[in-house]
């Protein structure tokens, strides 16, 4: 027997109130929802059981009775419990040749679970979602010169929860599906889905982004990583990269066009959300990213840009939405914008007349048909944005004296002049917003994408 050196070396750690308060909550099936308003105080304490027991979060931090209003809130919430589940145990089960890697979500797995694949929260609302990382279990044959997966044609997944719905049944609930096994790189291209995978990616760079040990630039730049890699292997193994046409354009596969674009926005976003100097917030918002179904998620990404008044026809229920770029929002032809990206909403005026009431009304719709998420999602001004002012300045022939000679007139130049100087922290979120436009610390689209094509070059370059 090893010896013992001191009891106390024995004693267990005495836990916390809020862990204490987390494992009754996990027996009862109890959620937790938080609002808070400190000012000086750590609300991030006050945060951590509502995220783990699948409850809310709503954090004031300058509030005031006169401009603060969270009834609308409170009912919103109440609206979305109808609909949960409570008490869940969640357990992901693969067949032979595949297994769970990683748990993705708020809340922590489940301490018996040594490969992250069960968990048990005491609620899930509708809008939350969890994400599984899975790898295959791929056996090498000491007769073959590679590995592969031999004699199996489908792998299968089967996803079992058991809770307590709103009336106090005991339900269990099961979801399977098979996953195809495919020898051809061509056929896996084909079969991408780029909301599934652009939901994976921003929330695997969210877990880091939440890890304090982890450097601020790593999500963004494993973002960055994760899209030249697959790019390229598309570029090498599907296309004839000898072409001259090849070598000097992005080519990608009908699955993949928008990749560069959605990996854009995410670089931007992640940047705005850890931008913010008060951490506590800066928390909320990573950890309402985590709880994004991919439908919102995808919004976040590419905001909502929406023309007042807007035409809406029958049996649709929002109008139709138009490009999320500043020269549309700012020239464009409708008089008043309503930009929504799932964690905010923001109203801008260029024209006459006012439509702010129209706005209000556009709003409540979006926040019941387009976002159905738990978090009542106030309306905002716009930051100013940055108007360019475009003047005629006419330049005079000078005679050798220096002065102006009488009666002459050169072609006019034309002086653009900013006339609104906007801080910075609301540029980096207009450069969440229009991310098609340069801003922040990132550059535009057709920058972006020439950025790639040089990256993904100069990498089959170097291997050739």
């Amino acid at each position: 027997k090893t010896p013992m050196k001191s009891p106390i070396a024995l004693k267990k750690r005495k836990r916390s109130f809020l862990e204490e308060m987390h494992r009754s909550c996990c027996r009862t099936g109890v959620a937790v929802s938080a609002v808070t308003a400190t000012v000086d105080g750590d609300a991030s304490r006050l945060h951590w059981l509502p995220w783990r027991t699948g409850g809310d979060v709503l954090h004031l931090p300058n509030f005031t009775a006169a401009t603060h209003s969270i009834s609308s809130q409170l009912q919103h919430w109440m609206q979305k419990m109808q609909g949960s589940a409570y008490n869940c145990v969640v357990k992901l089960r693969c067949s032979k040749g595949l297994s769970c890697r990683a748990l993705l979500a708020p809340w922590p797995a489940a301490a018996s679970s040594e490969d992250h694949s069960a968990f048990e929260v005491p609620r899930l609302s509708p809008d939350m979602s969890v994400t599984f990382s899975l790898v295959p279990e791929i056996e090498p044959d000491p007769d073959e010169d590679y590995v592969r997966a031999r004699e199996r044609k489908t792998f299968a997944v089967q996803a079992a929860i058991l809770y307590t719905n709103c009336k106090g049944e005991r339900l269990l609930r099961t979801h399977t599906r098979s996953l195809n096994v495919i020898s051809s790189v061509r056929q896996v291209f084909n079969s991408i889905n780029i909301g599934p995978l652009m939901a994976f990616l921003v929330k695997q760079a969210v877990m880091i982004a939440l890890d304090p040990t982890q450097n601020a630039k790593l999500p963004r730049d494993m973002l960055l990583e994760s899209c030249i890699q697959i790019l390229t292997s598309y570029r090498r193994r599907c296309l004839d990269y000898n072409t001259n046409s090849v070598k000097k354009t992005l080519v990608t596969c009908r699955q993949l066009h928008l990749m560069p674009l959605y990996v854009l926005a995410a670089r931007k976003l992640l940047y705005a959300l850890m931008s913010y100097k008060d951490d506590k917030v800066q928390t909320e918002a990573l950890q309402r990213i985590l709880r994004m179904p991919i439908h919102n998620l995808m919004i976040a990404l590419y905001p909502r840009v929406y023309p007042l008044p807007g035409n809406t026809p029958e049996s649709v229920d929002l109008p139709r939405h138009c490009l999320a770029l500043e020269e549309q929002v700012s020239r464009g032809p409708a008089p008043a914008y309503l930009i929504t990206n799932g964690l905010g909403m923001w109203y801008h005026q260029s024209g006459e007349p006012d439509l702010r009431e129209a706005a209000g009304e556009l709003a409540e719709r979006i926040r019941e048909v387009l976002q159905p998420v738990s978090d009542w999602i106030p309306l905002h001004d716009l930051p100013k944005l940055s108007v360019l002012k475009t003047e005629e300045k006419i330049m005079q022939e000078a005679t050798p004296s220096g002065r102006p000679r009488y009666g002459s007139r050169t072609p006019s130049a034309v002086v653009t002049k900013q006339t609104e100087h906007i801080s910075w922290p609301e540029k980096v979120l207009l450069s969440s917003l229009f991310v098609e436009d340069t801003g922040g610390t990132e550059m535009s689209y057709p920058d972006w994408v020439c950025f790639l094509q040089e990256q993904i070059a100069s990498r089959i370059y170097g291997e050739s």
